[in-house]
This record gives C-alpha cells, structure tokens and sequence, in this order.
C-alpha cells in the first residue's frame, strides 16, 4: 500500500477519523493512499484555493490600513526582517531614503532607527503577521522572529 506523505506543509492526520487524511487548504479529508494525495494535490480546486490564500496574504501584506508614512516604515522593517537584514542598517539607510526618493513625501519624511524597526516588528507585524496566520492558514504557519539581529 502507498502511504501518503504527511509531512506536507498541506496535510495532517484527519483528527476525527485517523483513517482518513486532511487537506489544510481545502479543509477536506480523504481516504489516505499516496495515488488519492498526488490526484487531490493536482485538482483544480486544491491549486485554486492555493492562489486564493495566496492572494489574501498579499492583499493583507500591502498594509491597506496605514497612512504612506506608516506604510513605509512597516515595508521597510518587513523587508528587514524577510531578508534577514541587520536592524543596524536602518540607523543608515533611513538618512539617505529623502535624497534617493526625493519625489516622494513618505520617503522624505520617513525616519528609520534600529529601535523604531525593531518596535515595529515586535509590536506590529509580527501581531499583524500572526493574524494572517490564524485567518488564512489555519494550522500550516508558524512564525519566528530573532530580535537579536544587531
């Protein structure tokens, strides 16, 4: 018998019947045999949601609910942290942010330290970040911030 791989980001044991597996994106369980796994993943429906989810994470990653001054901040410490870049950098980077973007009143006025991106991450995304995952991702996400990137 083939056994399904569930060690898939996308797959779990089904929790009410322990024969059967669970698809996390269709919120869906089916008898568990690698054959039924490789057709479910290659469904319309399966790719279809995956795109959906996809979307809303993106959607709720653009930062829809704050002004371009916040925006830019968030998206400056969200790339430092997805880039794993040192909060150092932005003691540096927030001066030179007015004179390479001078068209642009967020950039000019926009103000970057380590502790404020570092507050930010802490008390904003990584909040803001843990919703997402509950909302969207239901038990497939898990999050990890290191705070001691200096």
């Amino acid at each position: 018998m083939n056994h399904p791989d569930t060690t898939s980001e996308f797959f779990e044991r089904d929790k009410n019947d322990t024969k059967k597996i669970w698809c996390n994106v269709c919120m869906e369980s089916y008898i568990p045999d690698l054959t039924s796994q490789k057709r479910h993943l290659g469904k319309q429906k399966h790719l279809n949601n995956i795109t959906k989810k996809k979307e809303n994470i993106q959607a709720y990653l653009s930062f829809p609910d704050f002004t371009p001054l916040s925006r830019a901040s968030m998206i400056w410490s969200h790339l430092t942290v997805m880039r794993n870049l040192s909060y150092n950098l932005s003691d540096f980077i927030g001066k030179y942010f007015p004179h390479m973007f001078k068209d642009s009143q967020a950039a000019t006025k926009t103000q970057l330290y380590r502790q404020k991106v570092q507050k930010i991450v802490n008390m904003v995304l990584v909040p803001y970040i843990e919703n997402i995952c509950q909302k969207y991702m239901k038990n497939i996400c898990s999050l990890m911030i290191d705070g001691s990137r200096y």
